[in-house]
């Protein structure tokens, strides 16, 4: 039903979107058709939007052009510190099933 709405580049027309909920939400997701995004102070890690900034920073770390480094960690530093000014809202799907973010019983594919 999701794919009907939302379809990531990166996922194929035939593959399935994965949202990891608990299964008591399941029936809800299905019943009323909506899906609620958490707002980021909210995650179960709090380090999960500071995990961003660690990520960005290895990618950038492997450019050659000193300046390029430079100029887009300040850039990603920026937008984490707009992230803390503003309310940020998470809404994360996997297109692999065995991704391990929660325990298995708390997996449900869309």
């Amino acid at each position: 039903m999701i794919n009907k709405y939302l379809r990531p580049k990166q996922a194929g027309p035939d593959s399935a979107l994965y949202h990891y909920t608990k299964c008591s939400n399941v029936m809800n997701i299905m019943k009323t058709q909506v899906l609620f995004a958490t707002k980021s102070s909210f995650l179960n890690d709090t380090n999960e939007m500071g995990y961003i900034l660690h990520v960005a920073g290895d990618v950038i770390q492997e450019l050659a052009n000193p300046d390029w480094k430079r100029l887009l960690m300040q850039q990603v530093v920026n937008t984490m510190e707009e992230f803390k000014r503003h309310d940020t809202f998470v809404l994360s799907f996997s297109t692999d099933p065995a991704d391990t973010g929660t325990s298995r019983q708390d997996r449900s594919a869309l």
